[in-house]
């Protein structure tokens, strides 16, 4: 189904019920917007220029993005906020250990305060993820009930989003023309072995922070660290992820 296709329920086509719901949610002191950077979120910020509601775009900045991502904000969206966190990324891997899949604690940390009392409107779509599929389009925070979230290209597919950069015309990120699928931070916990693998090699600087941050944390001599003989060992490990069943997990909240 391409964008210019009119749905049965509104007899409207998908540019214009995004459009719709971006005005029809649009509350008095404006919307927060999430900027990544990403094809979904350039998408929403074009909208919702179009929709002539009031907006501030914030960018989460984390310290571990892709220099090809943070040049391609400040080149092509110079009025977004960039938003710190309250401790560096290494800070909080010295304190916590290395973020996993399942006890991934640095999105926690370092994006989601920036938002709370604020109605947000993000790219986040059903096609991303299984997960995301239990999303609706509009939402209460479970963390914080003064915090409402908007998505309202939540029905849109990957093919839909790619039309509406080609057909609008947007600038994006070069890292998708470089083989990249999604955009995100430098050895994220939710990437593949293979992923990996590749930011290793493509960023040497940034994984050498995570391994001496880690290195950091290990050599605090926790009890759960001590199943491995080296750090080098648990290193390995973090980066195969393997460790991503709910057995021998084990991570310090302080």
């Amino acid at each position: 189904m391409g964008l210019q296709q009119l749905t049965l329920e509104t007899g409207l086509n998908k540019v214009e019920v995004a459009l719709l719901r971006i005005k029809e949610f649009e509350p008095p002191e404006g919307y927060r917007l999430a900027f990544s950077g990403g094809k979904d979120s350039i998408v929403i910020y074009d909208l919702a220029v179009k929709s002539g509601v009031s907006f501030e775009p914030h960018y989460a900045r984390t310290g571990i993005d892709p220099p090809e991502l943070v040049y391609f904000i400040r080149e092509n969206y110079p009025d977004t906020i960039y938003d710190k966190p309250e401790k560096s990324i290494w800070e909080w891997v010295e304190k916590k250990g290395l973020p996993r899949r399942q006890a991934r604690w640095c999105c926690e940390k370092l994006k989601e305060p920036h938002g709370w009392g604020s109605r947000l409107i993000t790219g986040i779509r059903w096609a991303e993820s299984a997960r995301r599929k239990r999303r609706m389009m509009f939402e209460y925070c479970n963390k914080n009930k003064t915090t409402t979230y908007l998505h309202p290209i939540i029905d849109w597919s990957n093919q839909e989003v790619w039309e509406y950069i080609r057909t609008v015309g947007l600038p994006y990120c070069s890292l998708y023309d470089n083989g990249h699928k999604r955009l995100g931070c430098v050895l994220c916990p939710m990437e593949t072995a293979a992923q990996s693998l590749r930011d290793i090699q493509e960023y040497p600087k940034l994984a050498e922070a995570w391994y001496r941050a880690g290195e950091r944390y290990y050599n605090r001599d926790f009890e759960c660290v001590r199943r491995w003989a080296t750090y080098d060992d648990m290193w390995e490990w973090w980066i195969s992820r393997k460790g991503e069943s709910n057995e021998n997990q084990c991570v310090m909240f302080e």
